[in-house]
């Protein structure tokens, strides 16, 4: 009976390595970049409020201002 047991709590360790291996691949890490907010440099610049766009991705229109040397 003694070497039943051992049998079975050698596998223990490999099941939960393929099982924690499994999971990383099924839910991989979801990376977060954290940005700087964008806001108007007092410039006479308006900036609109963010758009999701289909692709996922924020958009913001900013329009107005100056452009460094008067161009």
């Amino acid at each position: 009976m003694k070497q039943h047991h051992a049998e079975h709590a050698r596998w223990i360790p490999c099941l939960t390595f393929a099982f924690s291996l499994a999971l990383h691949f099924a839910y991989p890490p979801i990376s977060v970049h954290a940005a700087s907010p964008i806001t108007p440099s007092g410039l006479n610049t308006q900036v609109s409020a963010p758009a999701n766009l289909p692709s996922g991705k924020v958009q913001y229109d900013i329009t107005g201002g100056t452009r460094p040397g008067g161009e």
